[in-house]
């Protein structure tokens, strides 16, 4: 700086901040020199780009080489390099060089461009070594079209991803859905033992392929529920959906991660659909309910009881039995029953008038001497509080099944067909409203069903809590009471 007169060291202080600012950026840069340790066989020497990356540096070519007189790049002591600082120019060989406009800009492109690279995919390039970049930054300077949104990005397995989800759902808690991953990790996991002959693969390398090969695995005899002196008969179509979409999902998450590899292009559900049966809803008519009030049970029984949760879902808009089971005290209040759906984690809100029905079975269980934490219902006051909540649920998924044993013995009791179960009570509240009221709008809305957008541009999105309370005493009325002996 000394030779320079005070001006041009300021210029020349000030193009060296610029190029300093243009790589800070990122702990990746590129300069360029003059290499001058091996003479090329015309005499000249190589002109390289070298390479910095996490403390490391590489040499890369830039297909350009020039005799010594004609490097001018950094030599403060070149008139015609002083000249070009004074103007504000950028030269790397001097005028003399055989086309030397067009290799100055060349050089300054490459190296604009190599530094642009490293800061723009800074994040990708961080997890990679000095030499994978330099390879990389070869591959695009000939083709600068390249997309190098997957650089440095998760790959991760099928295993890798179903057990993240897995444990996110351990860590909330959420057993039923815990299950429902696990088990479509273990069919997955073996198909791939019998029929690719490896225990993981990567979510990139699914395709529609894969998923065919996959359904017609489940529905073989490999696959299927094990029963006693039977067998396997291979999976039905909607247990194959439940794998499905729990694979559907597993990728949909991947390819939302910024940090994963895989890209919309590479979605394998694109063209694949899932197989799945219409559900056959079962539901009884009013006669059949008012067949199960009329028969005579001896209270306080295990039967007693459980008709009494039957008919208090079916009561409230037919509710869930998971929603009773661990309804509390302050709930209830004013005959008006507010609680929110355990299936939808609180984004469903039911704020529901409690029928005569539901009242008297409420005051069969002395509700309002109750505390306002405690259980309603003795279905789980025994487990429910200090126990873990795997446990919780664990026990409360035998007693579900117990709930179902027991109400299939007392509907065959009462001469009713069709096997009642907890969930009959919800279809049999939507059955007998599509036949009193004929919307299905109406219906939805007391079931909890979310309305679809398109609908809810014509009609409103909430019924008044008048006219849904008047819906749901004329769906469960009945000119008989529950019967005990």
């Amino acid at each position: 700086m000394a030779n320079l007169p005070e001006s041009h060291g300021f210029i020349y202080t000030c193009f060296l901040e610029g190029m300093k600012n243009l790589q800070i950026h990122s702990e990746s840069k590129a300069t360029l020199y003059f290499d001058t340790r091996r003479k090329l066989l015309n005499g000249a020497f190589p002109i390289k780009l070298r390479l910095y990356h996490k403390g490391e540096e590489r040499s890369v070519p830039t297909a350009y080489s020039c005799h010594k007189e004609h490097w001018i790049y950094g030599d403060l002591t070149n008139p015609e390099y002083k000249r070009c600082i004074e103007r504000g120019e950028l030269r790397y060989v001097s005028s003399t060089y055989p086309n030397s406009k067009r290799c100055n800009h060349q050089l300054q492109q490459k190296l604009f461009s190599a530094n642009q690279f490293l800061e723009d995919n800074e994040g990708e390039l961080s997890r990679l070594s000095v030499t994978q970049v330099k390879d990389l930054l070869r591959e695009w300077w000939m083709d600068p079209n390249r997309e190098f949104k997957r650089v440095g990005k998760n790959s991760s397995t099928i295993r890798e991803a179903f057990e993240k989800k897995i444990k996110e759902l351990t860590k909330s808690e959420a057993w039923g859905n815990k299950i429902l991953y696990e088990n479509a990790l273990s069919v997955i996991t073996h198909f791939l033992r019998e029929e690719r002959l490896c225990d993981d693969m990567e979510l990139l390398e699914i395709d529609k392929g894969f998923l065919i090969e996959l359904e017609v695995f489940c529905r073989s005899s490999k696959r299927g529920r094990k029963r006693k002196g039977k067998a396997r008969t291979g999976m039905t179509s909607n247990s194959i959906s439940i794998v499905m979409r729990s694979l559907r999902h597993i990728i949909n998450r991947t390819i939302d991660d910024r940090k994963e590899v895989m890209r919309l292009d590479d979605y394998p559900f694109r063209t694949y659909k899932i197989p799945s049966n219409k559900t056959i809803k079962k539901a009884i008519r009013k006669d059949d309910l008012d067949k199960l009030r009329l028969l005579p049970l001896e209270k306080n029984s295990e039967e007693w009881h459980h008709r009494n949760y039957f008919f208090f879902l079916f009561n409230c808009q037919g509710m869930n039995l998971i929603d009773m089971a661990f309804l509390k005290r302050k709930q209830i209040e004013d005959k008006r029953l507010r609680y929110t759906r355990a299936k939808t984690r609180g984004k469903t809100v039911f704020d529901i008038r409690l029928t005569a029905e539901a009242m008297t079975i409420l005051k069969w269980y002395g509700y309002q001497e109750q505390a306002p934490e405690e259980l309603v219902f003795p279905l789980m006051k025994d487990v429910y509080g200090n126990n873990p909540s795997k446990m919780i649920y664990e026990r409360y998924k035998h007693r579900l099944g117990m709930h179902n044993r027991i109400m299939k013995d007392l509907a065959l009791r009462a001469g009713i067909d069709t096997p009642v179960t907890s969930y009959v009570a919800r279809h049999t509240w939507a059955s007998i409203g599509f036949e009193e009221f004929e919307s299905i709008d109406t219906v939805g809305q007391g079931l909890g069903h979310q309305s679809d957008p398109k609908v809810t541009k014509v009609y409103a999105r909430d019924l008044r809590k008048k006219r849904m309370d008047e819906v749901n005493t004329t769906i469960t009325s009945s000119r008989v009471t529950l019967q005990s002996k």
